[in-house]
């Protein structure tokens, strides 16, 4: 019966070792992405959109991945989980140093694009920004997984994007983050106070979320222009509003502090006649698996 039970073990351990040493063999062909070369000054400024957007992307993912690690703060880790909870913790460490990084590199290309003109755009870092991006999706990544109720919540996900979908509120989706409502027409007048509609609006989303488990809530604020200071001061109010709202809705949901996208993250032709549109808010509800 033991050398059954070691054979077992044996062919167990066999298995293992072949996987890993298949991994080993993708992970040592793999080739590093080449880093992008000087840029014609159209293709600079294209780049500077995408890094701003990668660099929002980045700070929303690892946003989430902070949000979901408190959801387990002060319980005793299951021992099967101690190691995940290590590497998710470290990953999520590393991905916030990279977007440190990140934000100082794009201070320092402010400030040369400022004193070299539109004419001659600076080379934007986007291998950085596209880098940060990619530890932050893999801390949400490593977050989720070491999640102690992770294997009790299967379906939950599409459960939740169904069920506010059929409420017929905003546009829902699904991405990294979670489950995704996009609002228009939020606040009265670009005053700090929500529209009657958003009021209405807010209510269904919360009874019907209230109903699928405790998620945090990410809100992000898109403009249709850059802000000025008199129109960030404007978006500050708002934001406070509506993070109000949303945490007397959801009182037992963390709402985390609302993030000012700005025009980082344009969903038409910031420049186009249907630039408007560009003008939402987004309730990210992040979602323990996807």
């Amino acid at each position: 019966a033991q050398l059954a039970t070691m054979d077992g073990q044996q062919q167990t351990m066999a298995a293992e070792m072949a996987a890993l040493n298949k991994r080993l063999q993708v992970l040592q062909h793999l080739e590093l992405p080449r880093d992008s070369g000087k840029a014609s000054a159209e293709r600079a400024r294209a780049r500077a959109q995408a890094t701003r957007t990668l660099h929002l992307q980045g700070q929303l993912l690892c946003s989430a991945a902070r949000l979901l690690a408190r959801l387990d703060e002060g319980k005793e880790i299951a021992p099967n989980k101690v190691a995940d909870v290590t590497a998710a913790q470290e990953s999520l460490r590393v991905a916030s140093a990279r977007l440190e990084n990140l934000e100082k590199l794009l201070g320092k290309a402010a400030q040369r694009a400022a004193e070299a003109g539109a004419k001659h755009p600076p080379q934007a870092p986007i291998d950085h920004a596209m880098r940060a991006r990619a530890a932050c999706l893999r801390a949400l990544t490593l977050a989720r997984r070491s999640r102690a109720d992770v294997s009790r919540a299967p379906g939950r996900s599409d459960a939740l994007l169904a069920a506010l979908a059929a409420t017929g509120v905003g546009t829902v989706a699904r991405d990294d983050r979670g489950v995704v409502v996009t609002l228009r027409a939020v606040f009265d007048h670009d005053k700090d106070v929500l529209s009657s509609t958003a009021e209405a609006d807010i209510a269904k989303l919360a009874k019907v979320a209230s109903t699928h488990g405790h998620m945090p809530l990410l809100v992000v604020l898109h403009e249709a222009k850059a802000l000025d200071a008199a129109s960030r001061k404007r978006a500050l109010a708002q934001a406070r509003a509506l993070r109000g709202r949303l945490s007397a809705a959801l009182p037992h949901s963390e709402v985390a502090p609302p993030v000012l996208a700005n025009v980082a993250s344009p969903v038409v032709d910031p420049s186009g006649r249907h630039q408007a549109q560009n003008k939402r808010v987004e309730l990210v509800f992040v979602t323990p698996r996807q």
